[in-house]
């Protein structure tokens, strides 16, 4: 199985390059964060299942979603300020699909306050049920010196970390101050626990400022 964990910068990713990706890298489920409309028709023309709720205008970092292949169900799983999705794959596994916000600035001076609330409720849902094989996938807004990282790590693997480290090197930063720029953190995660992954690849979403990942399971 292939999933994929993608950034779509707000609806500017080019939505037919997306759909090639999908096609071209067989993809079997994938994650959306700041999903436009522009970009639903191409991934449904290849990822028919799941639910989709892209965001525009005001809403446009806000969008969301899990498209599958296969019949997949998929819920709601709700966060302060920006909520995520859940699925069970393989009638073993969870998934999540998660935006956390990014730290406060001068056009989101109440982001922190959310961000806190966020990761309370994240933490509290992975306690509660820690023997739980699952997969959390998404941008986090979170890198190896945050908080936030090093809480969700002491609950779960790092996956992409993982996998670079047994190949004998780092795993590549997922984001940049533009499309095809440096990119300068890893803000894009996979981490996981339950669970024995074969491979875990970054690629490039065009349009995006951010790489996508690509988990192999």
């Amino acid at each position: 199985m292939r999933i994929l964990t993608a950034n779509l910068r707000a609806g500017r990713a080019d939505p037919d390059a997306l759909g090639m990706l999908l096609e071209q890298q067989s993809i079997d489920v994938a994650c959306f964060q700041e999903l436009g409309p522009a970009q639903v028709d191409a991934v449904r023309d290849v990822l028919p299942h799941g639910v989709l709720e892209p965001g525009s205008g005001p809403s446009r970092f806000y969008g969301m979603g899990i498209a599958a292949r296969a019949p997949l169900d998929v819920a709601v799983f709700p966060l302060d300020g920006r909520r995520g999705f859940r699925a069970v794959l393989d009638g073993s596994f969870e998934l999540l699909n998660i935006h956390v916000m990014v730290y406060a600035s001068r056009s989101t001076p109440h982001a922190s306050i959310l961000r806190r609330r966020q990761m309370r409720q994240l933490l509290a849902h992975l306690d509660a049920t820690p023997d739980q094989p699952r997969l959390l996938l998404g941008d986090l807004n979170s890198w190896a010196v945050t908080p936030a990282y090093r809480s969700l790590t002491s609950r779960l693997r790092d996956l992409h970390l993982e996998h670079a480290r047994a190949s004998g090197g780092v795993p590549p930063r997922t984001w940049g101050l533009r499309p095809g720029s440096r990119r300068l953190l890893r803000l894009d995660h996979a981490l996981g626990s339950g669970i024995e992954v074969a491979r875990v690849e970054v690629v490039t979403l065009e349009g995006s400022d951010h790489d996508g990942l690509i988990v192999e399971i």
